[in-house]
């Protein structure tokens, strides 16, 4: 079994600035739609490109599936009216979102690198739909609470391990990268071989954690 150790980030929390409620029930509705709304920002950007049934998927997991469609239009509506998000035509004659330039400035301020997707040409071209199988794997896989990076992710350099260490290591550049935690795969040191996988074990100063790395194609899901 190879082995590899790498090092990566935390991930970001979602900022907010709030005026405490002693006496409220419930958070701020306008709380609730930054929070949202930062969510859907990041997540457009992890991925490049996102038809909206993945926003909703990817930042409503706990909704059932008609509160995470609504609730997903109509943060989309109003990042779309904002200026932060832009919606295109795919490859596949729907409709994917990407980040306008307004959106990628919201991410910076917090110091989110993230760049406005106009120009990507992956959205149009022929293995759309190819990355699309690959990009509903990751969604799910994040809805399950993992951490997940995309292809583009990858060639942005903001994964945990780079794309030349993975070609170094495998030969090959996979279409994702998801980490589970050690205890939910019932190991403590090790993972167990998976199919189309490689595993290793990383460990923090701040925390025991042992990850796994998963390398697939998205035909072969």
């Amino acid at each position: 079994m190879t082995s590899i150790t790498i090092t990566f980030r935390a991930p970001v929390a979602i900022p907010i600035t709030m005026n405490k409620q002693l006496n409220s029930p419930r958070p701020d509705n306008r709380i609730v739609a930054y929070q949202n709304e930062f969510k859907v920002l990041k997540l457009v950007r992890d991925f490049g490109h996102l038809r909206r049934i993945e926003v909703a998927r990817g930042v409503w997991a706990r909704s059932s599936l008609s509160v995470a469609e609504t609730m997903a239009q109509r943060t989309i509506t109003r990042l779309t009216k904002s200026g932060e998000l832009f919606e295109t035509s795919n490859a596949l004659g729907g409709m994917s979102l990407v980040l306008g330039r307004r959106g990628a400035t919201r991410l910076r301020t917090r110091d989110i690198e993230a760049d406005a997707g106009y120009d990507l040409s992956s959205v149009k071209s022929g293995h759309f739909k190819h990355r699309s199988y690959g990009t509903r794997y990751l969604i799910e896989r994040i809805a399950q609470g993992h951490r997940a990076f995309s292809e583009y992710a990858l060639s942005k350099g903001w994964s945990p391990i780079t794309r030349d260490q993975l070609a170094a290591r495998f030969h090959k550049v996979p279409d994702g990268l998801v980490l589970v935690p050690g205890p939910e795969r019932g190991t403590t040191t090790r993972s167990r071989p998976w199919t189309g996988s490689n595993s290793r074990t990383r460990q923090s100063p701040a925390q025991s954690l042992h990850a796994r790395l998963v390398l697939y194609r998205g035909y072969g899901l």
